[in-house]
């Protein structure tokens, strides 16, 4: 039987509401990308532009009964950190991420990354913005993140330091950067190692210019908990929340993340007179 079509002010009016909400944050980034990217204030044309757009993509969200759009209030900490602001470079960025969407091979793939890799390259991101944070960007939330991380680095290392018999080192794990242009694993590896010289082995680098770069992944008896950077020394896995009773003594291993073990350290362990 086909469907009426039913108006009922109890259902409008809150979606209503949530449109006008999302006018209201749209607005907000549009003003971050704007500071964080061009370091000067939006102007009306462009707030006003911004808004419009919003509104025709949450019609024609509502058109196919979903709730209204709303603006990835995380770009703007992206645009802050890397300035490109091209309108090219962005709608190709969006259509990968609906080609991600529509072809499920294609979303598997770019989800196969190494998270290792990734995981290297955003502690050298936060301890550069912790030692040196821009006075022109508004980094407050992306600080907070940072300084938990740089809390989870310090934990990793106090283990090392002070349990070294329960820390294991792996054989170390090469990328092939040398693939095809279009492999993924090979494209993204590239990019992570442009440092090559210090990811490698310095005496297979003298002997051979192509030496691959590696890294050596850290286990917490035999849990993995992370792996080894030049750029930081060592950084946290995504989730490591499995120790368990084996890190019970470890009075700064709190709800499955390492925290600053500054707080938790006698002054014999810390070296202290």
């Amino acid at each position: 039987m086909p469907i009426k079509p039913v108006f009922d002010l109890r259902a409008i009016l809150p979606v209503l509401v949530m449109f006008v909400v999302t006018a209201v944050e749209t607005v907000g980034d549009i003003s971050g990308v704007m500071e964080g990217g061009m370091q000067r204030e939006a102007t009306d044309k462009e707030l006003s532009g911004g808004v419009m757009c919003d509104g025709i993509g949450s019609t024609l969200a509502a058109l196919f009964g979903v709730l209204p759009n709303t603006s990835f209030s995380q770009n703007v900490g992206l645009v802050a950190m890397t300035k490109v602001v091209n309108r090219i470079a962005l709608a190709s960025g969006a259509v990968f991420l609906i080609l991600c969407g529509l072809i499920p091979k294609l979303g598997a793939l770019i989800s196969g990354i190494p998270t290792p890799w990734a995981r290297a390259k955003l502690f050298k991101f936060a301890f550069s913005t912790i030692a040196a944070p821009d006075p022109n960007i508004n980094t407050e939330g992306l600080l907070q993140f940072y300084n938990m991380l740089h809390a989870e680095w310090k934990g990793l290392m106090a283990v090392i330091a002070l349990y070294p018999d329960r820390i294991r080192f792996s054989d170390p794990v090469y990328m092939d950067v040398r693939g095809g242009d279009y492999d993924i694993a090979s494209a993204f590896g590239r990019m992570l190692f442009n440092e090559k010289d210090v990811w490698s082995n310095q005496d297979d680098l003298a002997r051979n210019p192509d030496a691959q770069p590696f890294i050596q992944l850290i286990y917490y008896r035999e849990h993995l908990v992370g792996g080894t950077s030049p750029l930081t020394g060592c950084f946290t896995g995504v989730d490591y929340s499995n120790l368990g009773n084996d890190a019970s003594d470890i009075n700064w291993y709190r709800q499955g993340k390492f925290e600053d073990p500054m707080n938790y350290l006698t002054p014999e362990e810390k070296h202290e007179p």
